[in-house]
C-alpha cells in the first residue's frame, strides 16, 4: 500500500461509519469471500481498503 493510501484509510477511518451500500452478489462469491476473509468484520475492513486503492488510483 503506498504512502498515499495510508494516508487515506487514516483519514477514512477517523470518519464516523455513516453510510451503507448494498450490493447484490452471487451467493457463492459471498460465500467464499467470507471464507476467505475470515469473518465478516474482515470482509468490511477489506472491502474499505478495496475502496481506498481504487479512490487512490482514480481520484484526481
Amino acid at each position: 500500500m503506498s504512502d498515499k493510501n495510508y494516508e487515506l484509510l487514516y483519514h477514512y477511518e477517523q470518519l464516523g461509519n455513516d453510510g451503507n451500500i448494498t450490493i447484490r452478489l452471487p451467493q457463492e462469491l459471498k460465500k467464499d469471500f467470507l471464507e476467505a476473509a475470515g469473518n465478516s468484520r474482515n470482509s468490511g475492513r477489506l472491502i474499505r481498503e478495496f475502496m481506498i486503492q481504487y479512490i487512490s488510483d482514480h481520484k484526481k
